[in-house]
């Protein structure tokens, strides 16, 4: 009875990671598509632009499904790869293969003149509990 027991508990973890996703692994399985970014103007001093917000999909370009969730960073960098600013968003686990989440995010940074020459960076870490 109890080799039953345990033969059934194997089978139902197959195809699923128990331990849930590294970093790493979130980032060969998952893909940014549909990129747009609008720059936020400062209210009181309109050329000015204190944000960017961005609209994309992500999506899950691996074999395996995801089953925890999961938190999506994005920071504008410099040219010296200094981060300008940066926002995160959780996102829920349960993305089958294929499967497409649409994310906005608002990047908020000091006022400056323009966002030529930064650089998108987007990451993808587990939940840490």
């Amino acid at each position: 009875m109890a080799i039953c027991l345990a033969v059934l508990a194997v089978m139902a973890g197959c195809g699923r990671n128990p331990k849930g996703l590294q970093a790493e692994e979130l980032s060969n399985m998952l893909s940014i598509t549909n990129l747009a970014a609008q720059p936020v103007y400062d209210q009181g001093d309109p050329p000015r632009i204190v944000a960017v917000r961005i609209d994309a999909d992500v999506v899950h370009v691996g074999d395996v499904p995801i089953d925890e969730p999961f938190v999506l960073t994005w920071r504008l960098v410099d040219d010296q790869n200094d981060t300008v600013g940066q926002a995160s968003k959780r996102l829920e686990g349960d993305m089958e293969p294929g499967a497409v989440r649409r994310v906005t995010l608002t990047v908020e940074f000091e006022a400056r003149e323009s966002v030529g020459g930064l650089r998108n960076v987007a990451t993808f870490d587990p939940v840490s509990d």
